[in-house]
């Protein structure tokens, strides 16, 4: 049996068709004349993946099943995968033998470590916003955060990148030197930085960063386009249901706290309501300095306004620099509600 990169949606995998030169039909999802691989062949790329489930008399989803659902790895239907999975491993030949047709468990789920280390962040959120601000009794396992962060950490390097930064301006616009980060004296909280010290928040592309200034009918906003004047190296708080089980470095210790991880990325995401306190932002503060502290460049996490953008916020503002400016009209807004 035959499969094709098209059958899968995790890059990495994707990534081992480069090259192929010969083409053949895929007897998983039927497309013609592509890149193919013997199923065969992947077999020692996805083996360590199936160290991190047991059989578990409790559960209905199969193995195939289940794996789709914690890393979204198949672009095919679950008969597929099912299929693909009885065609990688012929013989069963590792776990339980039987791992491939009973319902399964991920073991990172029965350990209970990460609504462990949940209960923790809870508590810590609670007091660092109501009672202790600098010396808190309901610290969190940030040792374990600095061990974990290695896998989400990402490069960005110069020349290979644009960000995007938006304010609301006259027509006149802003000039480039007001687009990047304001001066500490003027600088207020976000979801990232503390009062006082700013960070540079930008986006991946420009609708999100208009949607980001929360601009309405009739403003003008001028868009600063900003490049790299030398790598990066950020911490990706975002998409953790779609990180790839391929590069991870501890994938059973990942696995094990993704619980958390997911409640981390929900966190940075979420937008304050003119209403809310920017208390509220004291926790993810709170993680920023930590990962700065790590020596890191920024966090990268999902836009809440825009579903889909990506944001970044970028604790040093001198390895960007704003190369261009333009100033855009807000024509029309759509408002959905419910």
């Amino acid at each position: 049996m035959r499969c094709c990169p098209e059958c899968f949606r995790d890059n990495e995998v994707k990534a081992l068709f480069r090259g192929i030169k010969t083409t053949n039909d895929c007897d998983y999802c039927g497309r013609k004349a592509m890149p193919t691989l013997e199923t065969v062949e992947l077999e020692e790329t996805f083996k360590p993946l199936l160290n991190i489930y047991e059989v578990n008399k409790t559960s209905a989803i199969l193995l195939s099943e289940k794996i789709q659902l914690d890393w979204n790895i198949f672009n095919l239907t679950d008969d597929i995968i099912q299929k693909f999975f009885k065609d990688i491993f012929p013989h069963a030949t590792i776990g339980t033998p039987d791992i491939l047709v009973r319902g399964v468990i991920n073991k990172g789920e029965l350990s209970g470590s990460s609504s462990l280390l949940l209960s923790q962040w809870n508590s810590f959120k609670d007091e660092i916003k109501n009672h202790n601000r600098f010396f808190v009794k309901n610290s969190i396992d940030f040792d374990f955060i600095e061990e974990i962060i290695i896998d989400l950490a990402h490069e960005y390097h110069a020349g290979k990148t644009q960000f995007f930064r938006g304010r609301i301006s006259t027509n006149k616009g802003w000039d480039m030197k007001d687009l990047n980060k304001p001066p500490a004296d003027k600088s207020s909280a976000g979801r990232a930085n503390p009062v006082g010290i700013p960070y540079l928040y930008v986006s991946l592309d420009e609708e999100t960063t208009l949607y980001e200034t929360r601009a309405t009918y009739l403003d003008f906003v001028t868009i600063g386009t900003f490049e790299l004047v030398e790598d990066i190296k950020i911490v990706r708080f975002r998409s953790i249901h779609e990180m790839s089980p391929f590069v991870m470095n501890n994938l059973e210790k990942y696995s094990e706290y993704q619980g958390f991880l997911v409640q981390l990325e929900k966190e940075l995401s979420e937008p304050l309501r003119r209403y809310d306190s920017e208390l509220d932002y004291l926790p993810t503060q709170y993680l920023c300095e930590f990962v700065k502290s790590q020596g890191y460049d920024g966090v990268e996490y999902g836009s809440a306004m825009n579903k889909g953008g990506i944001n970044l916020a970028i604790f040093n503002d001198n390895k960007l620099k704003c190369v261009s400016k333009k100033v855009i009209e807000i024509k029309n807004i759509i408002i959905d509600y419910c």
